[in-house]
């Protein structure tokens, strides 16, 4: 599978419950960010942030890959509400009594006003949002230098750190603007182009 083919979340599910590794890899370099900022608005740790975020990856890739996922179009929602179940189980344990309930009830508040924030109780936004981010990839899979393919990916759509995606990519940060903006153009382009064939 090619590392920038773009797969609905029904494919990514099919894949991994087929042990494709690459299927797994796309599904936590697109949902990781999403996981991890739900998460550190919630509980204001990042360390324990990215405790629970690890242990969310472990078990979601062992339901996914044993098909205990009810809704594969759901898959962000899944993801996100066993973070939400692995952080409050986290604060229920003997060893963190020191957190209050009064304190534990709070973060369920804050990890409910995320939940709220990311639109995952809108079905309608989702999907929006969804076929938004799709017809994005596919446009952006149409430009002919697999570097800006793979530059537009991870900036936009993927939201790593610019530099990440220097060293991901070997660029010096020094051009990564310069770089952007040519690809950036190029996508414009790219875009009037297929404007003008519909």
């Amino acid at each position: 599978m090619d590392k920038l083919q773009i797969l609905s979340c029904e494919q990514l599910v099919s894949l991994i419950v087929k042990g494709n590794t690459q299927a797994e890899t796309q599904m936590i370099v697109r949902y990781a960010n999403i996981l991890m900022n739900v998460l550190r608005k919630a509980c204001a740790d990042e360390d324990l942030a990215k405790d629970i975020s690890q242990e969310t990856w472990r078990i979601v890739i062992e339901k996914v890959r044993a098909n205990q996922i009810r809704d594969a179009a759901k898959l962000l929602q899944f993801i996100i509400s066993i973070g939400k179940n692995q952080l409050v189980m986290h604060y229920r344990r003997p060893e963190n009594k020191r957190t209050t309930s009064n304190a534990c009830n709070q973060i369920q508040k804050e990890l409910n006003a995320a939940s709220i924030e990311n639109a995952y109780y809108d079905p309608e936004k989702t999907i929006l949002c969804e076929s938004m981010n799709q017809e994005l990839r596919e446009l952006i899979c149409q430009l002919s230098k697999k570097r800006d393919q793979e530059l537009m990916l991870r900036f936009y759509l993927q939201e790593q750190d610019k530099k990440d995606i220097c060293i991901a990519l070997d660029l010096q940060t020094t051009h990564f603007d310069r770089v952007i903006y040519r690809a950036k153009r190029r996508l414009k382009n790219a875009y009037l182009t297929q404007l003008e064939m519909t």
